[in-house]
């Protein structure tokens, strides 16, 4: 696909399907973009795809210069194959030098899809973004070996690809005085790009561990899948006062089977930075550390005292959580 680029910036929109509500994601990516399209001094436009996206609309256009609306009922369920037929549409329309979409399953596969298709370099995770005066590309910055180290990565050529990662940006866009333009989209589902049906639908798990405000993982040292039952009895305790609380884990229970791999922190799992995050017989090998560094509060509790965890931990308790959690659950209870 070749495109006349504007000069413009394209922030993607992403719906969660359960509730057809706004992803948080997507205020962070209209947050970038309207720091981005200023530094360039260009328009802001944003892309909305889905089988009710029409109903946010107008909520999005008090951010933007235009809106691309495509709706459909063929979009009620996310299939990779629609969503980008969908979004080349916007982009023959639009030709935006800059696109940004969130670095969540979604995004990351549809931005990857699409990176083929442009034959455009792109940059996953960036945690920030600058853009250079002089030559107008930009400063992709992310984390590498193991989050030990962040690059800057610059590739030359438009349109210029990324993923943001989930709650770097604060997503408090400014919304501006005059409405930008709402332009529907037609999708053409019976097109040669859009033949792929879903025949079975396997229902799996809905896990959204990036916008929990409190997880509780379990890694090796629960000893087995028992031992996230006990877990769960905290979460249970932990939800009387707080939003959204959700089981995680380190890699090693997702190896054995002991829970799903929808639940992995970690360098190879989910990126998180709840407010609170409790780690249980967790060790804290570096990759696990990446997934959750960010967290505002991090709870340790280890039968080694000489577990890595401890040196980031702002509470630790050392000893067997068998023993420590049925207290800690009691204290919650009365406090919650």
């Amino acid at each position: 696909m070749v495109l006349t680029m504007s000069g413009g910036v394209l922030s993607v929109m992403e719906i969660n399907e359960e509730d057809n509500s706004l992803d948080n994601t997507s205020f962070e990516l209209l947050e970038a973009g309207g720091v981005l399209s200023k530094e360039a001094g260009t328009t802001i436009s944003a892309a909305i795809i889905g089988r009710k996206a029409s109903h946010h609309a107008d909520n999005v256009a008090r951010y933007v210069d235009r809106v691309y609306v495509v709706e459909h009922e063929a979009l009620a369920s996310f299939n990779p194959y629609l969503h980008l037929h969908a979004l080349e549409k916007v982009l023959k329309l639009e030709g935006p030098s800059y696109i940004l979409m969130g670095h969540t399953y979604k995004g990351v596969d549809i931005a990857a899809r699409l990176a083929a298709r442009l034959k455009a370099p792109l940059t996953t995770d960036c945690i920030g973004l600058e853009l250079d005066p002089q030559t107008r590309l930009l400063k992709r910055r992310r984390q590498v070996y193991g989050g030990a180290v962040i690059a800057t990565f610059i590739y030359q050529g438009e349109p210029q690809l990324v993923t943001l990662r989930p709650k770097v940006w604060r997503g408090r866009a400014e919304p501006r005085q005059v409405m930008g333009d709402i332009i529907q989209v037609d999708l053409d589902i019976n097109s040669s790009a859009s033949k792929l049906r879903v025949i079975e639908r396997v229902k799996e798990e809905a896990v959204r561990l990036d916008d929990a405000d409190v997880i509780v993982s379990g890694g090796r040292g629960l000893g087995g899948p028992d031992g996230f039952k006990e877990l769960e009895k905290l979460r249970s305790a932990l939800a009387k006062g707080f939003k959204k609380v959700e089981i995680g884990s380190s890699r090693p229970p997702v190896d054995k089977g002991w829970i799903s791999s929808s639940r992995q922190v970690g360098l190879t799992g989910e990126k998180v930075s709840p407010m609170i995050y409790i780690a249980v017989g967790i060790s804290g090998a570096t990759q696990h550390i990446v997934g959750m560094e960010k967290s505002k509060l991090v709870v340790a509790i280890n039968s080694d005292k000489g577990a890595p965890i401890f040196t980031m931990a702002d509470i630790g308790a050392v000893g067997d959580y068998r023993q420590i959690l049925p207290s800690f659950i009691k204290k919650l209870e009365e406090l919650l």
